[in-house]
């Protein structure tokens, strides 16, 4: 079998499974590129060892991605062997297929003043600008992912409620509570979009300004002009993400809710989130320096005698 027929398989499997468009693209793109690569040396499956998968991670490396692109990468191709492996097709050498050691950047959640300074960022009377504001809403007060925008429906948005019915990773339905602030914003939005609209419950709530439902690019574009414009250059969307979860906690949040909230399938996941919520509620609180106690109590010692106080 050649390794673009086994490719083809692998691609066919993943429809048969139902798996998203977005699951879909992934592969198509990242598995295809690995496909691409091993091709020039290699011509059939059958021909396909943990030897070229090691030699595509030194590949990956070797062209300055950091290690968490790199592990994305060999996600998609570690998916791929074990689909050979369970259709017996090559030998078994799961246990062989590891990611690399991953470098673990610090999150900073936002803080309340560089929160301030995004949400007054937008000039709101223009239409584009309001729901914009929408955007960095749903992901700041209801922790959504910027794909889940991308399919929020009109009959998903419960203003009665306050609550969102979000299609999360692998079409898994969970409902978000959203609150007042928010709310307000996208009423405001929905009542200023109606005539854009087809009338059905179907359409998709966030349009861009063709009238059409927005995609990833469209998020991804409005994101650069709001790292210049609110002065935050670590500014992407998923920070919002990470500051709607360290907040939730830090304002007395139940892990287990947040879980649910955010869609992980294990609350191994969030737990992340203890560790930056601690963090968070470290630098806001005044810190009790035993330190500055015993300057202060010298300084009223030295201010006493130079006043001649017995």
């Amino acid at each position: 079998m050649t390794i673009s027929d086994a490719y083809d398989n692998f691609m066919f499997e993943q429809r048969v499974r139902n798996n998203s468009p977005a699951t879909i693209d992934f592969y198509t793109a990242v598995l295809g590129a690995f496909i691409d690569w091993v091709s020039q040396s290699i011509e059939t499956v059958e021909e396909l060892t943990i030897k070229q998968y090691k030699e595509y991670i030194i590949h990956l490396s070797s062209s300055g991605l950091k290690s968490t692109s790199i592990n994305t990468h060999i996600r998609a191709v570690k998916a791929f062997y074990n689909f050979l492996i369970d259709e017996d097709i090559i030998g078994d050498c799961s246990h062989k297929l590891k990611l690399i050691r991953q470098s673990k950047d610090e999150i900073i959640p936002l803080t309340d003043d560089e929160i301030g300074r995004l949400l007054a960022c937008f000039d709101v009377s223009d239409v584009l600008e309001l729901r914009n504001k929408c955007f960095v809403l749903l992901m700041l007060d209801c922790g959504l992912r910027r794909s889940e925008l991308t399919r929020l429906k009109v009959s998903d948005v419960d203003f009665l409620q306050r609550s969102l019915l979000v299609n999360g990773k692998g079409n898994k339905q969970r409902i978000v509570p959203m609150g007042a602030t928010t709310a307000q914003y996208l009423c405001e939005y929905d009542k200023r979009v109606q005539n854009k609209r087809n009338g059905k419950s179907s359409s998709p709530f966030l349009l861009d300004r063709f009238g059409n439902g927005i995609d990833n690019n469209v998020i991804k574009m409005v994101f650069q002009d709001l790292k210049e414009q609110s002065g935050i250059k670590r500014l992407h969307p998923h920070l919002l993400r990470h500051t709607f979860a360290t907040l939730y906690l830090v304002d007395g949040g139940n892990l287990e809710m947040l879980r649910c909230i955010l869609g992980h399938s294990s609350i191994s996941i969030t737990q992340i989130y203890l560790h930056l919520s601690s963090n968070y509620a470290l630098i806001r609180s005044s810190h009790n320096s035993h330190v500055d106690r015993i300057q202060e109590n010298l300084c009223n010692f030295n201010k006493d005698n130079k006043l001649g106080t017995p």
